[in-house]
């Protein structure tokens, strides 16, 4: 149960987890409404409402099978090893870097 955070939602997401979003900054977060809800991994119901957010949750965990599609969406939404892909990519970079200077410098020595 969260307001329409970016971080929050990928967070979720590679965890497998369902998202309730209560709210969201007009403009920035919207999108994310969007995504969450069309990506059937969650749902949006207003914070001015919280008898619907918890009469929401509330069917989730009594329904293992919706539960369960819920969760199985988030996974395919989710990047669990993002952080691990982004820093193996900035390495590699570096390394790619380092081999053109190295190139470079003993080539201006010759």
């Amino acid at each position: 149960v969260s307001k329409a955070g970016p971080g929050t939602i990928a967070e979720a997401a590679a965890l497998s987890l369902p998202v309730m979003l209560t709210s969201f900054l007009p403009g920035q977060e919207e999108g994310n409404v969007d995504y969450v809800v069309q990506g059937n991994f969650g749902t949006f119901v207003s914070d001015s409402d919280p008898q619907g957010i918890s009469e929401e949750v509330a069917s989730w965990l009594n329904d293992e099978h919706r539960l369960r599609e819920l969760s199985d969406n988030a996974r395919g939404r989710g990047a669990p090893d993002a952080a691990v892909e982004i820093v193996e990519a900035i390495g590699e970079s570096a390394l790619r870097w380092k081999k053109v200077d190295e190139e470079s410098t003993s080539s201006q020595s010759d």
